[in-house]
């Protein structure tokens, strides 16, 4: 079963952690004229490199508004299938039951769901 993923990935040298989200947002869904609102919240995984070594990240997550009208593009390149928009119950009868617990808490936190 696929997932169901926010946009995240690592800060580029020079970045700042705000400029990472909106540049990985972008790359990931090619949507411009992204402004933050507010820090969310963070959270901890681990992943494995390909050389086998585990890896905790951390991601720092962020409320944004999108102010356009353009559909969401998935970057295919890095794996993504599908880029789409999700009104409050699709994301409690779509999303939720095929995505992380760490996607479920921070979509809990940033009061989309309220």
């Amino acid at each position: 079963m696929e997932k169901w993923d926010l946009p995240k990935g690592k800060i580029e040298k020079g970045e700042s952690i705000e400029q990472a989200a909106l540049r990985e947002v972008e790359e990931e869904t090619a949507l411009k004229d992204l402004t933050l609102e507010h820090f969310i919240s963070h959270t901890y995984h681990i992943y494995t490199e390909r050389d086998g070594k585990q890896v905790l990240k951390i991601t720092h997550w962020f409320k944004m508004n999108y102010n356009g009208t353009d559909t969401p593009i998935p970057q295919t390149e890095e794996g993504i299938t599908e880029a789409t928009w999700k009104n409050q119950s699709e994301i409690l009868t779509d999303v939720f039951p095929k995505t992380f617990k760490n996607i479920q808490l921070i979509l809990e936190e940033s009061q989309l769901l309220n």
